[in-house]
C-alpha cells in the first residue's frame, strides 16, 4: 500500500494486483523456466528460478492457468519487470483494473452536507471558495453548481444572527486560561443576554469598554503587554462586526473580489510573458512561491469568473448597498480591460449602475400611491415620466386595491402606445377579480410598417427593403403581382409606373387610418384565462370593431401590403406573401399572468413558452375569426422585469423570437 498525506489526512492507495502479470520481486538474472511454453501451472506451482546475490530464488504463480514467457533464459531483470504472464483458468476469479473512458458519477463532486451550525458553515463556505479563487477548480459543469451551493450556504451563515455570538464564543473559548476571569464572566454575561434576544444589536461596544477598563487596571507595564496580545484576537473580532451584520457582509464579499482583483491586474500590462518578467521583479528569489500562486490562479481565469459574477448578482440579490470600499472594489474591477476579465468588468459596471438606481420597493410605493389618486395630472405624469416604471406597472395591475389594478391598465396602456394615435380607451369591470382595458388605436406615420414616402410633386420611389418601384417594374410578376387583373375595373397592364404609385400610397395611407382594437387583462393564472377566454374574445365581435371590408388597406390580400408596404421581408419573417383570402388581421391582444406558467418544475423561458404554445393552439380558429394580429402574453416576475412573449397571426400564432422579452408597442422605441 502506499501512504500519502493530504492535507492533515493520511489517504491510503492499494498498489495494482494483477495475477495476470508475472513479475519479478528483485534485481537479479533469470535461470530457467520449470515449465514449458503454455505449460499449465496451479495455484502456488513454480514457474521459474532467478538468481539474486549468487543466491537461487524459485518464483510461483498465485493463481492457476498457462504460462506464457516473455524473458529468455539469461536475461537481466530489474525489480518490477515481467517475466510472463497468466493466462487464468478461471478469469472471473479476478477482477481485472481497465481505463475509464466514461464521465465520473455525479456524486463524486457534489458537495458534502453542511454543518448545521452557522460558523461551521461559514468557515466551509469560506475555504472553499477561496481555493476556486487561488485556482483549485473541478470541471464544469459541477463548479457552477458548487459556486451557487457554497455562496448560499455563505450567505445563509452572514444572515444568521448568531454568527458574531458562536465567533467570539469560540475565540473566547481558546483564551480560557488567559484572560482574568472577571472579565470573562462579564463578557459572557452580556452573550447570554445577546443569545435570549434581550438585546437587539451585538454588544460590540461593551465588550471593547470592558477590555479597554481592564488593560488600565494593569499596573505593570509587562502585563499590560501581555493582556493585549492575548486579546487580539478578540479585538480583531469586535473589528470585523462593528459595522453590523450588512457591514460584515460586505466586508467578507470585498475579500473575494480583492482576491481576485490582487492577481487578474498584475496581468493587464500586456503579454503573459511580459507580466511574468514584472511579476519575477516584484518578487523576491524567496517569494518565488508567491509568483506560482499567481500563475495557477490567473490560468483558471476562465473558472474564477464563474465565482465572481455570481458573487456580483448574490450583491443585487440580497440588495446589498454599494458604498465604501465595496465601491472601490467594484470601480476597480469595472477598470479591467483584459480579455480574460470582460465578463467580470461588465458585470461590475452593470452593478455599479444598478446601485445609482432608485430601489424597486421605493419606486413600487410611489407608483402605487400615484394610481390610488384620482388626480389627472398625476397619472399623466406617470405616463410621461422618464424613467422605466413597467416592471412596476405590471404589479401593480394584480393589487387588491381596484382603483390601483383599474389605473394600472390605464396607465400601462397610455404609455405603451405613447407613439400610436389612440383613439379611445374603456376599463371593463367584468367581476371582482378582472378588469378588462379596451383601447382603439391608429398607427403613426412613423410606423416601421408603414412606408414614408415624399409627398412632393414628382413621383419618387417607394423606400422599401426589398426593391424600390421602378425595380419592381422591371422585375418579372410575382403571383401575387399576376392576380392584379382580377380587381374591378383594373388590367394588368395598367398596374405599372404611376398608376401602381398612387395604389400602393392609397393603402398605405388607408391602413394608418385604420381603428385597430386591443384589449388588455391580468390573469392570476392561466386556468382564470381560459376561463374567461371567450369573453375577451367577444370584443372583437361587436359591429364597431370589425374590420371594414372596403377599406384597401384590410380587403382580401389580393394586393399583399407586406409584399409592398412593409419594410419587413415577408419571406425573411416566414410569412407568406399569398395571404389566403379574407380580412387582414389588425387587433391586439395583451395578457398579464400573476404566476409564470410552466411546464417543467423550474420556471425557465422554454418551459413558459411550452406551455403558452399548448395554450395558443387549439385557440387559432377564433383568434383567426376575431381578426387578432398578435397575442402577447406578460409574465410578472417579483422584483424582476416582466417576461414578454407575442405570437403572430403572420407565423401561423407560433412566438416570435425576435420580440422575446419586448413589450411590441414599445419595440421600436427606447423605453
Amino acid at each position: 500500500r502506499y501512504r500519502v498525506v493530504v492535507n492533515g489526512k493520511t489517504v491510503v492507495f492499494e498498489k495494482e494486483r494483477d495475477p495476470t502479470k508475472l513479475r519479478s520481486p528483485s534485481t537479479g538474472k533469470l535461470l530457467t523456466y520449470v515449465v514449458a511454453e503454455g505449460g499449465q501451472v496451479g495455484a502456488d506451482d513454480a514457474y521459474a528460478e532467478i538468481e539474486v546475490m549468487k543466491m537461487v530464488m524459485t518464483l510461483r504463480a498465485s493463481e492457476a492457468g498457462r504460462v506464457l514467457q516473455m524473458k529468455r533464459p539469461g536475461a537481466v531483470l530489474e525489480a518490477g519487470m515481467i517475466i510472463a504472464e497468466l493466462v487464468l483458468d478461471d478469469p472471473s476469479s479476478v477482477k481485472q483494473l481497465s481505463v475509464c473512458t466514461d464521465h465520473l458519477p455525479h456524486t463524486f463532486f457534489t458537495a458534502s452536507s453542511p454543518s448545521k451550525r452557522p460558523l461551521q458553515k461559514f468557515r466551509t463556505a469560506v475555504t472553499k471558495l477561496n481555493d476556486i479563487l487561488d485556482g483549485f477548480c473541478i470541471p464544469e459543469p459541477y463548479l457552477s453548481q458548487a459556486v451557487q451551493v457554497q455562496l448560499k450556504y455563505l450567505m445563509e451563515s452572514l444572515h444568521c444572527p448568531e454568527l458574531p455570538l458562536l465567533d467570539m464564543q469560540d475565540v473566547l473559548s481558546s483564551l480560557e486560561n488567559r484572560l482574568p476571569a472577571r472579565l470573562l464572566s462579564d463578557i459572557r454575561a452580556l452573550l447570554l443576554d445577546y443569545s435570549r434576544q434581550e438585546t437587539a444589536f451585538f454588544p460590540f461596544d461593551k465588550i471593547t469598554s470592558l477590555i479597554e477598563k481592564q488593560e488600565l487596571a494593569f499596573k505593570k507595564q509587562a502585563e499590560r503587554e501581555r493582556f493585549i496580545i492575548d486579546t487580539q484576537t478578540v479585538m480583531a473580532l469586535l473589528k470585523r462586526y462593528r459595522g453590523g451584520a450588512s457591514g460584515h457582509r460586505s466586508d467578507i464579499v470585498v475579500q473575494f473580489l480583492q482576491r481576485y482583483l490582487d492577481v487578474e491586474e498584475k496581468f493587464v500590462f500586456g503579454s503573459f510573458d511580459k507580466c511574468l518578467d514584472k511579476l519575477r521583479e516584484d518578487h523576491q528569489r524567496d517569494q518565488l512561491d508567491k509568483v506560482v500562486q499567481c500563475i495557477i490562479a490567473h490560468e483558471n481565469v476562465a473558472s474564477r469568473n464563474i465565482l465572481i459574477v455570481a458573487l456580483l448578482e448574490c450583491i443585487a440579490e440580497y440588495k446589498m448597498v454599494v458604498t465604501g470600499d465595496l465601491h472601490d472594489v467594484l470601480k476597480l474591477l469595472a477598470e479591467l480591460n483584459s480579455p480574460s476579465t470582460t465578463r467580470v468588468a461588465l458585470m461590475a459596471r452593470t452593478t455599479l449602475i444598478t446601485s445609482l438606481q432608485t430601489p424597486y420597493e421605493e419606486v413600487y410605493r410611489r407608483v402605487e400611491r400615484t394610481l390610488a389618486t384620482e388626480d389627472t395630472e398625476e397619472l399623466k405624469s406617470l405616463i410621461e415620466s422618464t424613467s422605466s416604471i413597467f416592471h412596476v406597472l405590471v404589479e401593480c395591475l394584480f393589487d387588491d386595491n381596484p382603483r390601483v389594478s383599474s389605473n394600472a391598465l390605464e396607465v400601462y396602456v397610455r404609455r405603451s402606445y405613447l407613439a400610436y394615435k389612440l383613439t379611445s380607451l374603456t376599463v371593463h369591470d367584468v367581476s371582482q377579480d378582472l378588469q378588462v382595458a379596451e383601447f382603439k388605436f391608429t398607427l403613426p406615420s412613423s410606423h416601421p410598417n408603414i412606408i414614408r414616402r415624399s409627398m412632393s410633386g414628382s413621383g419618387s420611389a417607394l423606400t422599401s427593403k426589398r426593391a424600390s418601384t421602378n425595380s419592381l417594374e422591371e422585375k418579372p410578376a410575382r403571383p401575387s403581382e399576376e392576380r392584379h387583373d382580377s380587381l374591378p375595373g383594373a388590367q394588368a397592364s395598367k398596374l405599372t409606373g404611376a398608376n401602381r404609385k398612387s395604389m400602393l400610397d392609397a393603402a398605405a395611407l388607408d391602413s394608418m387610418s385604420v381603428e385597430r382594437v386591443g384589449v388588455m387583462a391580468a390573469f392570476r393564472t392561466l386556468e382564470h384565462l381560459a376561463e374567461h377566454f371567450n369573453f375577451i374574445m367577444k370584443t372583437f365581435s361587436k359591429p364597431e370593431n370589425r374590420p371594414t371590408p372596403a377599406s384597401p388597406g384590410l380587403r382580401s390580400s389580393r394586393i399583399s401590403l407586406q409584399s409592398f408596404v412593409g419594410i419587413i421581408d415577408p419571406l425573411a419573417t416566414g410569412s407568406s406573401v399569398n395571404e389566403v383570402d379574407g380580412p387582414e388581421p389588425c387587433h391586439i391582444v395583451n395578457m398579464a399572468l400573476l404566476h409564470a406558467p410552466s411546464s417543467t418544475s423550474a420556471v425557465d423561458d422554454t418551459g413558459i413558452l411550452k406551455t403558452l404554445q399548448d395554450f395558443i393552439n387549439p385557440k387559432k380558429a377564433i383568434l383567426r375569426e376575431s381578426g387578432i394580429r398578435r397575442v402577447t402574453f406578460i409574465i410578472h416576475l417579483e422584483n424582476c422585469l416582466p417576461k414578454y412573449f407575442t405570437f403572430r397571426a403572420a407565423q401561423d400564432f407560433r412566438e416570435d423570437s425576435i420580440y422575446r422579452h419586448l413589450e411590441p408597442g414599445l419595440a421600436f422605441q427606447l423605453e
